[in-house]
């Protein structure tokens, strides 16, 4: 237990622990390059020692026994002068790991506890309670990957508990037997506990209890049936969020430097939060220069510093927002590591000139789609060793990401030094497919031809001819984003990005109510929820409420009790600490956009405007977070 849970000492922890966890990851990847450099295994005793010390004072002891087990075997290799090999470095990155999901699920039983003082009715923490389930885990860099995969895919995402009789015999082949079964028919992401040789030797009791996350779109009824064998006791099936699950572990915080010595921790949310703050002093601003321009006849001393200084901030914010895209590069080093290993290879990864200054969400967008490259390039590039000891080359296998900024535009090229595409199997196959080349580029048509692969066989990592597509369609979004590849049989593929240079991301949820097709800024999207789970209450002045946030349409308009709304759907929309509930006839998909492509004009309503992209009039009206500010007043 920890001392107090609620103390500053607990959150410094959970802060520190992500520090701690890369450093080790930074370290250990260092120290395998060069095995006997004696700053690497400094720097790795010290992160392992400093997390050993944190977690032992807060009582944290599976975390602190776990870190002491890398300090002794670091400090076993100090006082022998020898150099780590390969089964104890697969044995670091283990350890490292199991800390990582041990803190993940700290982190998550710390969130939902503050849900369930904070607010008791929510069915999501009733559910939780009454099950008594572990929460989601931390997740590797490969698994969030494969998460995100899924849900472009547009695959569901769900958890699958599964709880064994307590006289249940071979626990552990039971539990393998249902991930078997499991694996079949839907794709296992993660398994808590996890699976391998070295687990089958622990405590069988340890498998009594199984978490599975998986993605698919199986209805749960074959699930049900794939995981009830005999001498089960229970079985859940429950859906998942992907923004929940991804939103709460990939956002990490972004440190930035000042002059002096201090460094400070931003969270990303903190970030969207005061951009939000920002954007509401800009639009209460202009409507004061207008009321006060109508009355007075001409513009306010006042006002016109007030707005400069909200230009400023404005500027300010945007500043401490920018990241360098190397430092959100650096999880692919172990992803690549951890990739190859799982595929009997060795691969390196190599950055150059990627120390450029982005957004923060343009630097996590240009992130995930490398992710995409880097598995294609290991997967299908990258020989096996031997492969490439025939062909006269190093055992170590070589991807490199190098970028380029210009004026207006930034190039990243992703080249690898493998076997090249097979152009000829290629397109054999989408002859087969009667496929025909749909661009200029006929070997990128055929590569980013959803579902078109030259391996006869898919597993979880590649082969199903996903993921290029996807690369492909996202950088078409922006305006002068494209996507080129060259290939040189036995010498290697390079895939070259092209966007526009300055631009920052933005995520919308796009949404039919009545015949307008609404984009509402998707960070700000709370939940979407069927309005048949919850009740329509009346407020003191006869306001709709539904559960406890005000009830409104898209177009601003509050409703009444004497009025019930003839919609089935909604979204929560959460602003600046304001929740209110809009309603939508259907929900249809997420799309992204640079912000600056974004032009809105006032269409009547303070809050719905129409939108122009790249300076062409679209279909699409954009809804205004401040509504959730009006809504509260």
């Amino acid at each position: 237990m920890v001392k107090d849970n609620q103390s500053s000492l607990f959150n410094s922890f959970l802060r520190d622990s992500e520090s701690f966890i890369k450093g080790l990851n930074r370290s250990l990847l260092a120290l395998e390059q060069n095995p006997r450099d004696p700053n690497h295994i400094d720097e790795l005793f010290r992160n392992a020692h400093s997390l050993k010390s944190e977690a032992d004072y807060l009582n944290q002891t599976e975390i602190a026994a776990e870190a002491h087990q890398i300090e002794s075997a670091i400090q076993t290799i100090r006082d022998h002068s020898e150099a780590p090999n390969r089964s104890q470095f697969d044995a670091f990155f283990s350890s490292v790991d199991k800390v990582q999901e041990m803190l993940g699920q700290l982190r998550q039983h710390r969130m939902h506890s503050k849900g369930q003082k904070k607010d008791q009715s929510r069915e999501t923490v009733l559910e939780a309670s009454r099950n008594e389930e572990p929460f989601m885990p931390m997740l590797s860099d490969f698994e969030k990957s494969l998460l995100r995969e899924s849900r472009k895919r547009e695959e569901r995402f769900f958890r699958v508990y599964v709880e064994l009789s307590d006289q249940a015999e071979l626990p552990y082949a039971k539990a393998y037997l249902i991930m078997s079964n499991l694996e079949q028919l839907v794709q296992v992401v993660h398994s808590e506990p996890q699976f391998g040789a070295a687990a089958a030797d622990e405590d069988p009791k340890r498998f009594l209890q199984l978490m599975f996350f998986c993605t698919g779109n199986l209805p749960e009824s074959e699930l049900y049936r794939a995981v009830n064998i005999d001498q089960i006791k229970k079985i859940s099936i429950s859906p998942l969020d992907y923004k929940s699950v991804l939103g709460e572990q990939v956002r990490k915080s972004d440190s930035l430097e000042f002059t002096n010595e201090l460094q400070v921790h931003i969270n990303g949310g903190d970030l969207d939060e005061l951009n939000g703050y920002v954007d509401e002093l800009k639009i209460r601003a202009h409507r004061l220069k207008r009321e006060l321009s109508a009355s007075l006849g001409k513009e306010s001393e006042h006002l016109s510093l007030f707005t400069r200084l909200v230009d400023d901030l404005e500027a300010f914010t945007h500043r401490i927002s920018l990241v360098q895209l190397d430092n959100a590069l650096q999880p692919h080093y172990r992803l690549v590591r951890d990739l190859a290993s799982a595929l009997d290879k060795e691969v390196e990864l190599h950055l150059e000139r990627c120390n450029i200054t982005l957004d923060r969400r343009a630097a996590e967008l240009i992130s995930e789609i490398i992710v995409h490259l880097l598995r294609n390039a290991v997967s299908h590039g990258i020989e096996k060793p031997v492969e490439r000891a025939q062909k006269g080359k190093a055992s170590m296998g070589r991807i490199t990401i190098a970028a380029e900024k210009e004026d207006e535009q930034i190039r990243i090229t992703v080249a690898d030094d493998g076997a090249g595409i097979d152009e000829d199997g290629l397109k054999q196959q989408a002859r087969k497919a009667g496929i025909e080349a749909g661009s200029n580029d006929e070997l990128l048509s055929y590569l980013v031809y959803p579902g078109l692969s030259t391996l006869s066989e898919a597993d979880s990592r590649a082969g199903r001819g996903y993921g290029l597509d996807l690369v492909y369609q996202k950088l078409q979004e922006f305006e002068g984003g494209k996507l080129e590849v060259a290939s040189h049989p036995g010498l290697g593929t390079s895939f070259i990005m092209t966007l526009p240079a300055g631009f920052s991301i933005l995520s919308l949820l796009v949404i039919r109510y009545e015949n307008k097709l609404v984009a509402i800024p998707a960070k700000y999207v709370e939940s979407q929820i069927e309005l048949k789970s919850g009740r329509f209450l009346s407020g003191k002045n006869g306001e709709l409420f539904w559960n406890e946030f005000p009830v409104f349409n898209p177009e601003g308009q509050l409703f009444y009790t004497d009025t019930y709304p003839p919609q089935s759907l909604g979204v929560v929309i959460s602003y600046l600490k304001y929740k209110v509930l809009v309603l939508v006839d259907e929900i249809l998909f997420q799309k992204e956009v640079a912000e600056e492509s974004i032009t809105l004009y006032i269409a009547g309503s303070p809050h719905l405007h129409k939108m122009s992209l790249y300076n062409t009039e679209s279909e699409l009206y954009y809804l205004s977070p401040s509504i959730a500010v009006t809504g509260s007043l």
